[in-house]
């Protein structure tokens, strides 16, 4: 039972947390310098990797373990690029309202 609760605990502590050091990170550099847009580019790519994991492991996790899936491999490879189609975009996505 204490497992669950801190887990709990740190899912709802993580996200103000993080906006609290993105906010901190911001008002220490200039935002126009090259500098600025790596570290964007890389708190971006941390937000849209727990973005991801969260969809694959929480939502389509089920749908990826059915025997439908598991026994048809082109099934598989073409899911497998339209998720990685899907996550692109949602990266770019990102890039574009961030700008």
């Amino acid at each position: 039972m204490l497992k669950p609760t801190l887990m709990a605990c740190f899912f709802a502590i993580t996200p103000p947390l993080g906006i609290a050091v993105r906010i901190a990170i911001s008002s220490s550099y200039n935002p126009k310098s090259p500098r600025a847009f790596v570290i964007e580019a890389i708190f971006d790519s941390i937000s849209v990797g727990i973005s991801v994991y969260m969809v694959l492991v929480d939502l389509i996790a089920a749908d990826l373990l059915r025997k439908k899936m598991s026994c048809n491999m082109k099934l598989q490879v073409m899911s497998n690029f339209a998720l990685f189609d899907i996550f692109s975009g949602h990266m770019g996505l990102i890039r574009l309202f961030d700008a």
